[in-house]
């Protein structure tokens, strides 16, 4: 400021003129010294941006966390459901046999009955053998001597009559027996068929309980994943004005030795060739066409730090606007994403 003062104390010209340069001069320096506070400023308040960056990928990261002690949760559920799946069809396995067990019984007593109505027309057929033996001690009485055959005949048949009444007395008890257990057993299997019917009931009512805290679990499991995945997204959009503030504050100080990373070794480059990115957006267009600007983006920038190092600026200025519009598609193209992976009850949620 001295030289230049001293500079046009030392030009003939007229003193009036000299004071509205050196003027000039004074407003022009402030005014450098203005526009250098400001920016300086603006720079170092990309700092905010930072915490929030960092904010965001702190609670991401929470979120997985959360995501995966639910996704546990939701296999013990799972598992829980199976066992009780399990329990349910040997409840209608049981209920089955039982079902089966009375038929059996049912088909006993059937044929119990059936007995005794054969034993019941033994019975009649042995009291009419009676009849033929009192008949045959009559007509042996009748005819004296010459009847000899017909006593031993009436003996042998009144000897088959009563032996025939004692074998229908005894089976005629056994088939009582049996068909008073064929009873027992059907009324004990209602009893079980009653009590299989209650449990098995109980038990889709669990079943269905189950599976509605599985369907939430998982409704809750997904909107989870959707705020993780988003908030990484909005992490690695503020990565890149973070990493553009980088660029501008090195050109700012002048810094020629100063670098800064390429579009594979940043976040979201790590996220695109080594992470989920490729797995969760397989075959989606919006994915595929975040490469390219993404690249330029860094390729961009660090061009314009060699051009700045060469002194080109025009180069400098052609590669910085290129940068910020690469960087402009890439947010784009991350909302793009975001709205891929919106779940559809909370897109239609926002839409009302």
């Amino acid at each position: 400021m001295e030289y230049a003062f001293g500079l046009f104390r030392n030009r003939e010209k007229p003193a009036e003129e000299n004071e509205a340069l050196l003027q000039e001069i004074i407003a022009t320096h402030n005014n450098s010294l203005y526009e250098r506070l400001i920016c300086q400023n603006l720079l170092s308040g990309i700092n905010t941006i930072e915490i929030i960056r960092n904010s965001l990928l702190n609670s991401s990261e929470e979120l997985k966390k959360e995501e995966n002690i639910i996704e546990r949760l939701n296999e013990k559920n799972l598992y829980a459901r199976n066992c009780i799946q399990a329990l349910l069809d040997k409840a209608c396995h049981f209920k089955q046999q039982a079902e089966n067990r009375i038929l059996v019984s049912q088909a006993l007593q059937a044929a119990v009955d059936e007995i005794n109505d054969c034993i019941s027309d033994i019975n009649r057929l042995a009291n009419q053998t009676d009849l033929l033996a009192i008949n045959s001690a009559i007509e042996a009485a009748r005819v004296g001597a010459m009847g000899r055959g017909f006593t031993v005949l009436s003996k042998e048949v009144k000897s088959l009559a009563e032996e025939v009444k004692r074998q229908s007395a005894k089976i005629e008890k056994i088939t009582g027996h049996i068909n008073l257990s064929a009873s027992q057993v059907c009324d004990n299997t209602a009893t079980v068929i009653n009590t299989l019917s209650t449990v098995k009931k109980e038990i889709e009512q669990v079943c269905e309980a189950l599976e509605q805290i599985i369907k939430r679990s998982g409704r809750m499991q997904s909107v989870i994943r959707f705020i993780s995945q988003q908030q990484f997204l909005n992490t690695v959009k503020l990565d890149h004005i973070i990493w553009k503030q980088q660029v501008y504050s090195l050109l700012f100080n002048k810094d020629k030795k100063g670098k800064v990373n390429t579009h594979h070794e940043c976040r979201l480059g790590k996220w695109y060739y080594e992470g989920e990115g490729r797995t969760l957006f397989a075959g989606n267009d919006h994915f595929r066409q975040l490469e390219r600007p993404h690249a330029d983006v860094h390729n961009n920038g660090r061009a314009a730090l060699t051009a700045f190092d060469k002194g080109d600026i025009k180069a400098l200025a052609d590669l910085l606007g290129k940068m910020e519009h690469a960087s402009s598609q890439v947010i784009l193209i991350i909302d793009r994403l975001i709205e891929h992976i919106t779940p559809d009850y909370i897109a239609q949620a926002r839409g009302h």
